[in-house]
């Protein structure tokens, strides 16, 4: 005859309701109903849990400084859909690249803790089925993210992104059609149209990917509480990340209000004809050199010139070259020279201009690190690539100036529509990685799992035609859907 476990402690109680109900985003009363289901499962957490206040580095506030907390408060209902605000501990770290700080981020403290708490999880996995193992390991994601290591699983977070962006493409593709508008025609998808194509995306990617992961109630039904919360960590991070993005996205919004209607006042409604750097150049000075257009502008009339001057070409070559990487064409059936033009450049380059004249900061990426200038500043940091948040802020400056006007238009007035259309939007994916990653059984994922693992064929949508059978689901980093 099976014992009964003991009953958990007082004092492990207490460490579970003061971290899992951050971790799991969830009422105090939802984990002690959790723990006393698993008492056996839950001592091991609160173990796993206390080592990592013990043996972490400056661990006193590990929970949010390694991005596994996402508390009940930060998942707010507004605008029609729940949505992630950012926490204090929210940050793009994670997608820090070689060469875009001074030393090794790998030896940052709460990175290290990170890998430490997923580590210390995954040994209470020794007797558990084996099936959920592979899922549990901690991998390195992608080569270019050198301190992005998490769960295997997160690969198939992403994966279910992609997904996502890949059905609203299809979905906002049929529209076009309708309307008889298209992005190589210089028409994007009226905005309006945004918040329900975005919806009705995350409404038929839950249901397919529901679907795919069916099966027998004794595997599916099946629960684990330390693959639940290791689930949850790696989902965290995820929508922390885009939380953060949302963030960034409003920020930029406001940047580009003042950039684009001071270039409105000026007579300038479409983005200048250029054919090459000098004339990118030329450009930038004749806007905002010493005797600029711009010049005795309030909030404009910083003489951009010299090493500045070199900085803005250099920095938005770097962001152009990261958006062609990691956001074009993901949705948009675009033409390969796409977002590779001399005025698109310039684009970027109006961006960075921007961000120069407003002097904006960014908070950085790591706690312990001060905010910083999004603009490089002079010396050292010129050297190195733009890290994460302004180098996201600059991405998605562009995006708004291309996606929001019509052909070459820079119209300021459109831009705070499109934004908060693409902060619905991306709530949408935010309640898709939500109800997925922190609220499917551990057998359920364990299916989901064991399919995207099967040469992601199983996450194709079916194709509205032939041609589109043959276009594979592309996983680009950092989030797609920004």
């Amino acid at each position: 005859m099976k014992s009964t476990p003991d009953p958990l402690d007082t004092p492990t109680t207490r460490l579970l309701l003061n971290k899992l109900p951050d971790i799991l985003t969830a009422t105090e009363e939802d984990v002690k109903s959790a723990i006393e289901s698993s008492p056996e499962e839950a001592g091991s957490l609160a173990d796993a849990l206390e080592q990592v206040a013990q043996s972490g580095r400056n661990a006193r506030e590990w929970l949010g400084g390694t991005m596994s907390a996402l508390p009940i408060g930060n998942w707010v209902e507004h605008d029609g859909a729940f949505q992630v605000t950012a926490s204090n501990g929210a940050s793009l770290k994670f997608l820090l690249q070689h060469e875009m700080v001074e030393g090794d981020a790998t030896e940052d403290a709460q990175v290290q803790n990170r890998s430490l708490l997923l580590d210390e999880l995954f040994k209470l996995l020794a007797d558990a089925p084996a099936r959920y193992a592979p899922m549990m390991t901690r991998v390195q994601l992608y080569p270019d993210y050198p301190i992005q290591q998490d769960i295997a699983l997160a690969r198939t977070i992403d994966l279910v992104e992609a997904f996502f962006m890949q059905v609203y493409g299809r979905l906002e593709r049929k529209k076009q059609h309708e309307l008889g508008v298209s992005i190589s025609g210089g028409r994007p998808l009226p905005i309006e149209h945004i918040r329900p194509l975005g919806m009705e995306a995350f409404v038929t990617t839950y249901e397919h990917l529901d679907q795919l992961s069916a099966g027998p109630d004794h595997e599916v039904l099946q629960v684990n509480l330390v693959v639940s919360v290791m689930s949850n960590i790696a989902a965290n991070r995820v929508l922390l990340e885009s939380a953060q993005l949302a963030a960034l996205a409003k920020e930029a919004a406001a940047v580009n209000k003042d950039l684009l209607t001071a270039l409105n006042q000026a007579g300038i409604a479409e983005v200048p004809d250029v054919q090459d750097d000098e004339g990118i150049q030329a450009m930038l000075v004749k806007l905002f050199g010493s005797k600029g257009m711009f010049k005795g502008t309030d909030g404009m009339s910083r003489s951009l010139g010299g090493s500045d001057l070199e900085a803005t070409l250099a920095a938005a070559k770097f962001a152009q070259g990261q958006y062609l990487k990691t956001r074009a064409s993901v949705v948009h059936q675009e033409s390969p020279e796409a977002h590779t033009t001399a005025s698109e450049t310039l684009m970027f380059a109006l961006a960075m201009a921007g961000l120069f004249q407003k002097r904006k900061t960014v908070l950085s990426e790591f706690t312990s690190w001060r905010e910083y200038a999004a603009f490089p500043a002079r010396g050292a940091a010129r050297t190195r690539p733009l890290r994460p948040h302004a180098l996201e802020l600059v991405k998605t400056m562009y995006s708004q100036m291309a996606y929001a006007n019509n052909g070459w238009s820079l119209l300021a007035h459109r831009i705070e529509d499109y934004e908060r259309a693409m902060a619905f939007k991306r709530a949408c994916f935010q309640m898709l990685i939500f109800r997925i990653f922190k609220r499917w059984t551990a057998g359920k994922l364990c299916k989901l799992y064991a399919y995207s693992a099967q040469k992601h064929q199983a996450f194709r949508f079916k194709p509205a035609s032939r041609s589109d059978s043959k276009r594979p689901l592309v996983v680009v980093r950092p989030h797609q859907n920004a």
